[in-house]
């Protein structure tokens, strides 16, 4: 089932929305429930908005002369760590209930040995730890060395594709597909976007703490049993002004870590950057 709108029977509203890729504006109108909802509820206008995101920054590498190489049955990518955002963590907890009996074992026989490899190596509150701390990128380079799949790989292809996590919709490389398998040891080039993702993480409480929230797709399971549904309702377009807050917020907290590390370097080490 397409994810790309609300469901035909639920009233909408339409939200307009000005995104910007760069330099470049890109407006969106985006339908999302109008009665108040679980922040949840509003991921098919999200999901748009990446995908038109990421087309309009594939049109502008093309444009120049590059190429995607990903493609199917490419899954390098399935067994970097994947975080997600706490919205989407219980969004997927009711896609996988929602599979038939025999399907929803499967996938849970495949979280159950992901999280026994990975807790053999490092606990998983210390996982979980790294993910959410300044140290992130060196433990993700570390993680795919481990080489565990994402639960939800089948046949090195994404089995919930369509409702795919926007952290995946946003990733695409334009560099031999070969150089995937050796992250952290060869130059990866990433199609430059906006990556609406990053919002995703802090807009369930961007009104309360500002603080992002990462969960390892891979240890979901033992997420969502330590972290119980507890949503505020708001109305859909009340949840995509917080996305925009959200993004916003995520921007300036970039700009002032790069602030900060362009300051803690000396002159001889900004001569060579």
């Amino acid at each position: 089932m397409s994810q790309s709108a609300p469901p035909a029977n639920v009233p909408t509203v339409v939200v307009a929305l000005k995104w910007h890729v760069g330099d470049t504006p890109l407006p969106l109108e985006l339908p999302v429930p109008a009665a108040p909802v679980e922040p949840p509820a509003v991921l098919p206008a999200l999901r748009r908005l990446v995908d038109h995101v990421v087309a309009h920054s594939v049109n502008e590498l093309e444009g120049t002369g590059g190429t995607v190489s990903c493609k199917e049955g490419c899954a390098a990518c399935c067994r970097q760590l994947i975080s997600i955002s706490d919205i989407e963590a219980h969004a997927i907890a009711e896609t996988i209930g929602r599979m038939p009996e025999w399907r929803r074992a499967q996938l849970m026989e495949r979280f159950t040995a992901a999280e026994r490899w990975l807790t053999a190596i490092k606990p998983a509150d210390d996982i979980i730890e790294a993910l959410n701390g300044a140290e992130r990128r060196d433990f993700a380079i570390a993680y795919f060395r481990y080489g565990v799949a994402c639960p939800f790989l089948e046949d090195e292809r994404c089995s919930i594709y369509l409702e795919r996590p926007l952290v995946c919709r946003e990733y695409l490389v334009h560099t031999p597909a070969e150089r995937c398998s050796r992250v952290g040891e060869s130059d990866i080039g990433v199609v430059p976007t906006s990556h609406p993702s990053k919002a995703l993480f802090r807009m369930s409480s961007i009104d309360d703490k500002r603080t992002e929230t990462r969960v390892p797709l891979s240890l979901l399971p033992y997420w969502l049993a330590r972290h119980p549904r507890t949503f505020k309702r708001a109305g859909g377009g009340d949840w995509m002004m917080r996305f925009v807050r959200s993004m916003e917020q995520a921007d300036l907290d970039e700009e002032e870590a790069w602030r900060k590390a362009r300051t803690a370097l000396s002159p001889s080490d900004e001569a060579v950057t």
